[in-house]
């Protein structure tokens, strides 16, 4: 050691060059690690710069099943789209399958929704 505040260490490794490291004794500068931030950290940074991504999709919630049970529940509003056949087995038919899947896809904000899709969605 030379004496003064800083040491210096010397680390060599087989087929390695020789890496020198100081560090002065009084400063006390912590090293940030390498890699990405963990994520708390990061959802603070995102929210100081008001950056955070908006979904496109509705929230969560909202599932088909519970579509189709508010058109049924609710004749009143439901325009001739849906009808019971079986209340009681929970047997029901479309009446206008389109204009229900056009429905659905508004509430999913999914503009391409056709029924078969929606059909592929209920099974």
């Amino acid at each position: 050691e030379s004496g003064s505040s800083e040491s210096e260490q010397e680390f060599s490794n087989a087929g390695m060059s020789k890496v020198h490291v100081k560090t002065e004794e009084s400063e006390s500068r912590v090293k940030r690690p390498r890699g990405r931030p963990p994520k708390a950290n990061r959802e603070h940074i995102s929210s100081m710069y008001d950056t955070a991504k908006k979904s496109k999709h509705a929230p969560r919630g909202s599932h088909l099943w519970e579509f189709i049970r508010d058109i049924l529940i609710h004749p009143d509003k439901n325009q001739g789209l849906m009808k019971w056949e079986d209340r009681q087995e929970g047997v029901f038919k479309f009446l206008k399958s389109e204009a229900v899947a056009q429905m659905w896809g508004q509430k999913k904000k999914n503009s391409s929704m056709t029924y078969e899709k929606l059909s592929r969605a209920m099974r």
